[in-house]
């Protein structure tokens, strides 16, 4: 009789090749445990072989085997107490058990499959249907070991993807709140209301593409009433642009202040950008000083978008060209300034490239041609309805689509009534 502990199989003797699946064979009969033992062994399985029902206990505890083959009838402990035993322990619950007896009435059967047996064989058995029975369950041990491998994976995957996407929405709710301040920090920089001076209009609208912007627009307060207007587009979108175009407004605001010219005043705030610009920053610019009592202007157009002018007198729109290249690229660049006269009526319309840029759901730009045609069909209205058809033209024309680029836009309108 073989010993339980042993590998008897001659198939794997002597040539080193790792066994088949370990079965092990529980009879009291020692023929029948022989018989089974020398049939299995010859597949190359290895087998080990117990008498009775507490060494099957033992043995399966000390080494769970893939297969067992369990007698029912024992002396001491049944099968089906084994089987029970097997079940409720759940280190050994999934072993597969076959049940060959030589009882085969159909509650004896009944009975095994219901303390948890997956086969059962009728003795005397043959040794093809022992072989095709053992190979079967084999076989769905190894496909259910496989799911279960499968499954522990996928729940693992899935703990690790549900754990990356808390985190991720962790880290986006703390961007957004970080988003957030760093956009109510950014409005804070703008002016709060625009100047009200008596026979004049001023009206600013500020739209981020995203929660910060790179456009900016400002009104200074100068000697004599003197008024400084100030539109601007930083290079790029977001926090880059963002976070240049605060330094480019605290530079600005510290370079005009005494200056002797608006020119004098960009030249040195080009020169002091220059120094602290990465490359590919830079900003486009439009500076003005206005003196309210007079109507007088005189401006720099640092390579920004011609604002748009309007003549009442000639009822004539023209552009407002750069006198200059942008800031911050080239440490000496020389800036020309130019002056005009508003009279009563006229206006003036500063915009950034988010204006002309936006697009509809074909990707077509709003353009220039659109913006003078709506300025000039609203011409005779208040500046502020002058920049709300704009805005509603604008939002009409993209419609659905995500904004292409930051919005800013100042209105600048002397009144044809004087005022008493």
């Amino acid at each position: 009789m073989d010993n339980w502990a042993a590998d008897t199989s001659p198939a794997n003797k002597g040539t080193g090749a790792a066994p088949k699946k370990d079965i092990l064979i529980v009879d009291d009969v020692p023929a029948n445990l022989h018989l089974l033992s020398e049939m299995l062994t010859k597949q190359g399985y290895k087998v080990r072989s117990v008498i009775n029902g507490h060494m099957a206990l033992m043995a399966t505890r000390a080494a769970p085997p893939d297969l067992i083959l369990l007698d029912i009838n024992m002396p001491g402990m049944t099968g089906y107490e084994v089987c029970e035993h097997l079940r409720a322990d759940e280190s050994t619950r999934d072993i597969p058990i076959i049940f060959i007896s030589a009882l085969d009435e159909t509650q004896d059967k009944v009975k095994a499959f219901t303390v948890g047996g997956m086969d059962y064989i009728t003795k005397p058995f043959q040794v093809e249907e022992v072989l095709a029975r053992v190979e079967t369950h084999l076989a769905l041990r190894e496909l259910q070991a496989k799911l279960q491998r499968a499954n522990q994976e996928l729940e693992r995957r899935v703990e690790e993807r549900t754990a990356q996407v808390v985190q991720l929405a962790v880290e986006k709710g703390r961007l957004e709140h970080e988003l957030h301040m760093a956009r109510e920090v950014q409005a804070s920089f703008l002016p709060q209301e625009t100047p009200q001076v008596p026979g004049w209009e001023f009206v600013a609208r500020w739209r981020p593409a995203r929660e910060v912007a790179g456009d900016y627009y400002d009104f200074i307060s100068g000697d004599g009433g003197q008024i400084g207007l100030v539109i601007a587009d930083a290079a790029g979108k977001g926090m880059p642009a963002a976070l240049f175009m605060v330094l480019a407004r605290s530079i600005l605001r510290a370079s005009v202040d005494r200056a002797s010219s608006p020119a004098q005043g960009i030249t040195r705030a080009n020169r002091l950008l220059c120094a602290d610009a990465s490359e590919g920053t830079f900003i486009t610019l439009f500076y003005a000083l206005l003196d309210p009592a007079s109507g007088h202007m005189t401006y720099v157009n640092a390579g920004h978008n011609p604002p748009l002018l309007y003549r009442a007198r000639q009822e004539q729109l023209t552009q407002l060209m750069p006198t200059g290249m942008v800031l911050g690229v080239i440490p000496h660049a020389a800036f020309e300034q130019d002056a005009l006269q508003l009279q009563p009526g006229d206006f003036m319309v500063l915009y950034t490239d988010g204006v002309t840029d936006a697009t509809d759901a074909q990707g077509r730009g709003f353009g220039v041609e659109r913006l003078q045609s709506i300025i000039l069909e609203h011409r005779g209205a208040p500046a502020v309805d002058i920049v709300a058809a704009l805005e509603q033209a604008i939002d009409d024309f993209a419609g659905s689509s995500d904004p292409f680029d930051d919005i800013a836009v100042v209105a600048v309108k002397r009144s044809t009534a004087r005022n008493p």
